[in-house]
């Protein structure tokens, strides 16, 4: 499920106009999926996607539902600096795990979940730049 939220979030966003795509959709393990030292992604020890660091990657579009695929692992989100567009979706309340997220410098719009509040394990959300409101 994760490379296929993976692939969603690339088709959203126009992957293949990111300032850096490296391996995306290839048949490598998506583990491996531009991935350095302070950007792409990251997993842990049992092949689940634990971070995903595309800041100022160059995407354009909206957010997927499917993100919420990754309910189970994901962790840290960091969409910053790019240019998403649309709402943050309604998936991302089921994310159970994730500690941070910033979408900070995009255009998005509309009304934050709520669910957010209630998110036991998030300590750092930043969406600010955007036209969001609660």
């Amino acid at each position: 499920l994760q490379r296929y939220a993976l692939a969603s979030l690339f088709y959203a966003t126009q992957g293949s106009q990111w300032k850096s795509n490296v391996s995306w959709l290839s048949e490598e393990d998506e583990c491996l999926w531009y991935t350095t030292s302070d950007a792409g992604v990251l997993c842990d020890s049992q092949g689940r996607l634990t971070e995903m660091n595309l800041e100022s990657n160059s995407l354009q579009g909206t957010l997927p539902m499917e993100i919420g695929l990754l309910a189970d692992s994901l962790e840290i989100l960091d969409l910053s600096g790019n240019n998403m567009t649309g709402s943050i979706p309604t998936s991302i309340e089921g994310m159970v795990v994730l500690k941070q997220i910033d979408l900070s410098v995009n255009k998005l719009f509309g009304i934050v979940p709520s669910e957010l509040g209630s998110m036991s394990n998030l300590k750092r959300v930043v969406l600010s730049d955007n036209n969001l409101f609660s």
